[in-house]
């Protein structure tokens, strides 16, 4: 995937380019598709790292999201997109989309989910931003609806 979309990239393909059914860029697929290889190239190319898909999920909530898990990334592979994404600036805030997560609470996958954000903020984050997201994750997996908005 990262050599194939850095050959892609120098000959002048358009890192952001979108599919209108889904509004996936390269960096959304490669984030919820578990490549950090890949997500580290298209950001290297200056991807759009705040971009969000039709749904308005951004590519640090896909990396979280087991749902969301294609091929055979693992989980190891997911949480390195999720410190990629990170480290090349990411606000851990766009994982806290209020009515993604409080959707997302009701789903199977939730417990997984919620447990990759609380990995990622316990590895990722100094300790008193990773308390403030575990408090954060809590207070909207108790939410009573999606209705329910959580802000830092």
């Amino acid at each position: 995937c990262a050599r194939n979309a850095e050959a892609l990239l120098k000959n002048g393909a358009f890192v952001d380019a979108r599919c209108k059914e889904i509004g996936f860029t390269p960096l959304l697929s490669a984030a919820g598709s578990g490549y950090p290889d890949c997500v580290r190239v298209l950001i290297r190319y200056r991807a759009d790292t705040a971009i969000c898909d039709n749904k308005g999920r951004s590519a640090l909530l896909l990396a979280a999201d087991p749902l969301s898990l294609e091929g055979n990334a693992s989980d190891d592979a997911k949480l390195d997109v999720i410190k990629a994404l990170l480290d090349a600036g990411v606000p851990y805030s766009t994982l806290l989309s209020a009515h993604e997560i409080a959707k997302d609470l009701r789903s199977e996958g939730a417990e997984k989910m919620l447990r990759q954000a609380l990995l990622a903020a316990d590895y990722f984050l100094p300790p008193l931003d990773a308390i403030r997201v575990h408090f954060l994750l809590h207070v909207a997996a108790s939410a009573p609806s999606r209705s329910t908005y959580v802000e830092l």
